[in-house]
């Protein structure tokens, strides 16, 4: 006969889950724990079960030689509704068991008694059982040691929970202070030429006069220096917001989409001091207009080509745009040709400051964009091959009257 849920198995079960123990190897400590549990019960056979919503699983046994049995079957699912101590000293003639196959058939069992295995909370998420082949009861002394040993095992689940857990906060914060230092890096690298720029410049204005025709050329060079580190501070604000589950706030109005791709092109080609050569759009022109945050296009399709050029550099080859849309989405897909990246790279693409990658997705950009695109209601995705990679947008036009793009 199967048991009853226990009153309270939502929590009970939100409990055990909380411990993570189930399916993992065994304690060398449970199974010392068996052996002394054995010899002072005088039984053949003793198990730590955990009772789940389907199974009872042993976390340790001895003498059985499996690693659970299904819920219709288990005794220490009546176990954990007493509470409290269980005992049945003849399976055969409790009502209970009595047509049970473990009592019926092999392994023929007749005696069973166990103590509750009890979460901080007092809820029983298992039990801490002996068992045996003949009809039997166990004494006061008996009953006493497995009702110590049964909260001896809780004690060592309890550390190994909390082991497991400052293990995980340690990694956790190993991979914050990777990336802290990735980002530092990052930044670094971002800041030296806009910083040399400005450095340049000033000692040439200060150490000596400079004719009227050359301060052109010193307030163009200011003024892209101050720019790049504009977009840097701002990159750097929208990624927080991202990080703290806020989306990117638009200002949308009509823009033609040909405008804000070329535009977009063209920041990249400059932040990247290519040539226009250096990316090949096609078509030249892209139809149509769209209810979009044009300040915020431009930026996500510079990013998305500035990634491909510095990722193309060195490879003789164009970065290629190419531009589609239909009545309710725009579809730009940029193709480069430098190395592939792994598959387990392209999961985390769009993650920013991921390990040691420098070439792609190495700061922010990548998930600035997709922040954008999510904000916009698109998205973002990448495909890797032996010959080259793409980088593909979607995202709809939204624009008044329009069928909403899935």
């Amino acid at each position: 006969m199967r048991a009853p849920d226990h009153p309270q198995n939502v929590d009970r079960l939100a409990a055990l889950r909380t411990l993570r123990i189930i399916k993992t190897p065994t304690l060398p400590s449970f199974d010392e724990i068996l052996d002394i549990t054995t010899q002072i019960c005088g039984t053949p056979i003793a198990v730590i079960s955990l009772v789940d919503a389907d199974r009872q699983w042993f976390l340790a046994e001895k003498g059985l030689n499996v690693d659970g049995v299904p819920l219709d079957l288990a005794p220490c699912a009546h176990g954990i509704l007493a509470n409290d101590f269980f005992e049945v000293c003849d399976l055969t003639a409790d009502p209970r068991f009595a047509d049970n196959p473990l009592v019926t058939g092999p392994p023929g069992l007749r005696f069973y008694a166990g103590a509750p295995l009890s979460s901080v909370d007092g809820l029983p998420i298992g039990m801490f059982s002996v068992i045996d082949c003949v009809p039997r009861k166990i004494t006061p002394s008996q009953r006493r040691a497995l009702e110590v040993l049964s909260r001896c095992v809780m004690r060592e689940l309890e550390l190994n929970r909390v082991s497991r857990e400052a293990r995980d906060v340690a990694g956790k914060l190993a991979v914050a202070v990777d990336q802290r230092h990735d980002m530092l890096r990052y930044l670094t690298a971002e800041l030296r030429g806009p910083l040399n720029a400005i450095g340049h410049a000033a000692t040439a204005l200060s150490s000596a006069p400079v004719p009227v025709s050359e301060r052109g050329g010193f307030a163009s060079t200011l003024k892209h220096a101050t720019s790049a580190m504009n977009r840097l501070v701002d990159d750097l604000l929208d990624l927080s917001l991202l990080r703290a589950g806020r989306a990117i706030r638009l200002q949308r109005s009509r823009v033609s989409v040909a405008s804000v791709i070329h535009d977009g092109i063209n920041q990249a080609l400059a932040a990247r001091s290519a040539a226009s050569a250096d990316v090949s759009v096609e078509p030249a022109d892209a139809p149509g207009i769209a209810f979009w945050d044009g300040h915020r296009m431009r930026q996500l399709v510079d990013y998305v080509v500035r990634e491909a050029l510095l990722a193309s550099s060195g490879s003789g080859h164009a970065v290629q745009v190419r531009v589609s849309a239909d009545a309710n989405t725009v579809v730009l897909q940029v193709f480069d040709h430098g190395a592939s990246i792994a598959q387990t790279d392209l999961e985390t693409l769009f993650e920013p400051i991921e390990g040691e990658r420098t070439a792609r997705g190495a700061g922010p950009r990548l998930a600035v964009a997709r922040g954008i695109a999510r904000a916009h209601r698109g998205e973002i995705t990448a495909y890797s091959g032996a010959e080259e990679t793409c980088l593909t947008v979607r995202v709809p036009r939204d624009l008044p009257g329009c069928t909403p793009s899935a």
